[in-house]
């Protein structure tokens, strides 16, 4: 085995800086719900120390963001070099490295807000009208999952190998996915025949060119997935002002007090690496579809 050595050109360099300004973009979707979320328990004077930790939270996601806001630029070119000149290994592995940095943090808080703090509020409020409810949960897994897949294929599909040449770079290794594949293996699955993304898996790319065509595949998903995310937010948060506001008035006020919340049913986590999750996948370089 040995990495694909493509360099860089103009497409690339697009799709890449898109890439990062997605990357942001979850971020700062996920900063403002977080936000308007600690705002609204502001209400529940028993919940100051579940609003300390989403704030500590928020103060690192804002931290993290700043990378890709003002540091990373894909590529800055000396007076006298081209683009061609450029590998495009390096970028990948620099920015993929710091992509799971995030997300590994993103999968610690999506427990802590879908499960420790959302039993914690429970069991001080017995309030089920304050807490995310399974929708959005399962819209939060999926978006997280997808972002998990795209870092997985941008550096397996050019066989991005470490010390050891002969297999890949163990530093970017994803925590969910090494997980969820040795429980897979474990339970006989085939993962040739599973439909789970985060067990489909990756094949190399042969050429630039389809390099830079599933990846803008990819952008376009999770362009998708953050527009879902973000409508269903807004939806979720107003529902949360809604269920309170009728909860104050009373019967006077014609707020719906009415929806889905989430059931406090066992401790599994909805991010399990052994949870079952049907997504859209670019076509091309995925073994099973």
């Amino acid at each position: 085995m040995s990495s694909i050595n493509f360099v860089l050109d103009e497409s690339l360099v697009e799709s890449l800086q898109e890439m990062i300004t997605a990357h942001s973009c979850y971020l700062s979707e996920y900063i403002n719900l977080l936000n308007r979320y600690i705002n609204f328990l502001k209400k529940v004077s028993s919940l100051k120390n579940e609003r300390a930790g989403l704030i500590k939270f928020v103060k690192k996601l804002r931290y993290l963001n700043n990378y890709y806001t003002f540091n990373e630029k894909i590529v800055i070119l000396a007076e006298d070099e081209q683009l061609e000149d450029i590998p495009l290994i390096p970028i990948i592995r620099r920015v993929c490295s710091y992509n799971i940095k995030v997300l590994e943090i993103l999968d610690i808080l999506n427990f802590q807000v879908t499960q420790s703090i959302k039993n914690e509020i429970l069991s001080k409020t017995l309030n089920y009208n304050i807490v995310f409810d399974d929708q959005f949960v399962k819209i939060m897994e999926d978006t997280f999952r997808v972002f998990i897949k795209f870092n997985q294929w941008m550096f397996e599909s050019l066989e991005i190998t470490g010390c050891d040449m002969n297999a890949l770079d163990s530093s970017l290794s994803i925590e969910l996915i090494d997980v969820a594949t040795k429980c897979a293996i474990d339970d006989g699955i085939d993962l040739e025949q599973s439909n789970d993304i985060i067990l489909q898996q990756v094949e190399t790319c042969s050429t630039e060119e389809e390099y830079l065509t599933t990846m803008n595949e990819w952008i376009d998903i999770i362009k998708q997935n953050l527009q879902k995310f973000n409508t269903n937010a807004d939806t979720m948060v107003a529902a949360f002002h809604n269920k309170q506001g009728s909860q104050n008035h009373g019967t006077n006020n014609n707020n719906n007090t009415n929806g889905t919340v989430l059931s406090n049913k066992g401790s599994a986590s909805p991010f399990s690496p052994t949870r079952s999750n049907f997504l859209t996948t670019p076509k091309k370089n995925m073994r099973r579809q």
